[in-house]
């Protein structure tokens, strides 16, 4: 493993805690190790997980407790392949649900599309990795179904927002991220775009058969509003409201590292420094005015300029409310102050609207700490580190981000979704992003494409970087290609 260069790390030990397998079971259900008393315990307070089986490591989406007996996840961010290394060539969805019975189920859905592929039932061995943190342990705000205050208070959870922290909920039974953040004077409310429809199946969840997406907005009044969208359609499935107690963690591992006004010039911190970060692994939180916060999809710096985009969101009536008609809500955020603001209905290949403003923009670096433990050229030669290390940080349950340089001026920084082992050899599959190019405006900045297509990427340790593109909202391919590229893997353990 390599000596971490970046110095941005926090000195608060909460913040360098370690992903834990805390549990796992056998394809039984029996288990091999840890407390499952344990898992429960960890997902009630507020802590991400991810999960390890047929050798591939998952961000879990969305974790659920059942009877106080099992835990079930959603694996959403997959693309399905033919190989370790490889997409399928007609672009299919592949979602699992797996618990710590055993049980597996797994669906196959065409990208842009309604059609249903097919499904697989089946037994399953399941590492289960929680981060200890003990700043999470405790909610920074509780409260009932009407919103009063059960513990913490709403000014904690605001201060915490404001510097920028990552927010989860759990509520009912359920844990999950909190992607898009606003809030008011006296009220806070956030959105979460990663669920599928779900029935129970004794202690375990299956998906329903004519799946739906399941979007939400929780607010600090107790408030529920539920958007139901059939996958792959613009389709209506029914909009509610309900009341739940709900639980708001933060994390408080992030630091504002540059501030800047709505040309760009600085307010506080550096945009260097910002950049320096980026270009050692950290993860980024952007906030604009209102404080409307999210974390970054993917990053882009051009010409010593970062531009973020923003994927997690819809379109809102008010902040208890998702727009009726809703689509999706992509922002480009640049450090030049530029924020432009697409809007694509779900479910459908239907621009809506682009607009463009200058705002004043705080960026927020992950503090935990990130460790470069593989660099190599597009040819699979290694420069630092070796594969093998890649290999261990995912069986340890680690993070892994990736970056690499196109060009001298030109760079790009991602999470991987999901990597999978084979042999000493690791591939990860980057999947949130939508189609970009060089703003013909601006030498620093990045904006999407018109015809807008999802860009799903394969990355492997050995120096291939396969490309598969989707239209988004229709299942019509744009494209598929290989080639190499030098890129350097850093993990949060």
């Amino acid at each position: 493993m390599l000596s971490q260069a970046f110095n941005f790390t926090s000195t608060d030990s909460g913040c360098n805690a370690s992903w834990i397998a805390v549990y796992e079971n056998d394809a039984r259900g029996q288990k091999i190790s840890g407390s499952l008393e344990d898992l429960i315990n960890d997902v009630r307070a507020g802590a991400s997980v991810r999960v390890l089986l047929d050798n591939t490591i998952y961000q879990a989406d969305f974790a659920h407790i059942a009877q106080q007996k099992s835990v079930s996840v959603q694996l959403l961010q997959s693309v399905a392949r033919t190989a370790w290394n490889t997409f399928k060539k007609d672009g299919e969805w592949e979602w699992k649900l797996v618990s710590t019975s055993g049980y597996k189920h797994q669906v196959r859905y065409d990208i842009g599309a309604s059609t249903f592929r097919d499904e697989q039932r089946n037994k399953v061995a399941v590492k289960w990795f929680t981060k200890q943190q003990s700043c999470l342990k405790k909610p920074v705000l509780s409260h009932d179904r009407n919103g009063a205050i059960l513990g913490g208070s709403l000014a904690d959870l605001m201060t915490s927002i404001k510097a920028g922290a990552d927010i989860r909920c759990f509520s009912p039974n359920s844990a999950f991220p909190i992607q898009s953040l606003e809030m008011t004077k006296s009220l806070v409310s956030g959105q979460n775009v990663d669920h599928v429809s779900v029935d129970s199946r004794n202690i375990d969840l299956v998906f329903q058969n004519n799946a739906y997406w399941w979007f939400t907005l929780h607010s600090t009044l107790g408030t529920r509003d539920m958007s139901r969208w059939t996958v792959g359609e613009h389709t209506s499935r029914g909009h509610t409201q309900s009341q739940v107690n709900i639980d708001w963690f933060a994390d408080p591992c992030w630091k504002l590292v540059f501030a800047h006004d709505k040309r760009g010039v600085a307010k506080s911190g550096s945009r260097a420094d910002l950049v320096t970060a980026i270009r050692n692994g950290a993860r980024v939180r952007v906030q604009i005015p209102s404080y409307r916060t999210a974390e970054a999809d993917n990053l882009s710096i051009r010409n010593g300029h970062v531009t973020a985009q923003l994927l997690k969101r819809l379109s809102e009536r008010n902040l208890t409310r998702i727009a009726d008609d809703t689509s999706w809500y992509w922002q480009m955020i640049s450090t030049t102050g530029k924020v432009m603001t697409t809007l694509y209905k779900v479910g459908e290949h239907q621009h809506v609207s682009t607009t463009s403003s200058y705002q004043e923009i705080r960026w927020f670096i992950d503090t935990k700490p990130w460790t470069l433990i593989y660099s190599h050229d597009a040819q699979g030669r290694s420069l630092q580190g070796s594969e093998r290390d890649v290999v261990r940080a995912v069986q340890s349950g680690a993070a892994i981000r990736g970056y690499y340089a196109s060009s001298p001026n030109d760079s790009y920084a991602f999470s991987f979704q999901n990597l999978r082992i084979h042999g000493d050899h690791v591939s990860g599959q980057h999947l949130n992003h939508v189609s970009v190019k060089n703003s013909p405006t601006s030498q620093y900045e990045m904006q999407l494409q018109p015809n807008a297509y999802w860009w799903f990427v394969i990355f492997t340790t050995q120096g291939r970087m396969e490309m598969s593109r989707w239209s988004v909202g229709e299942h019509t391919s744009r494209g598929h290609n290989v080639i190499t590229m030098g890129v350097k893997w850093f993990a949060n353990y």
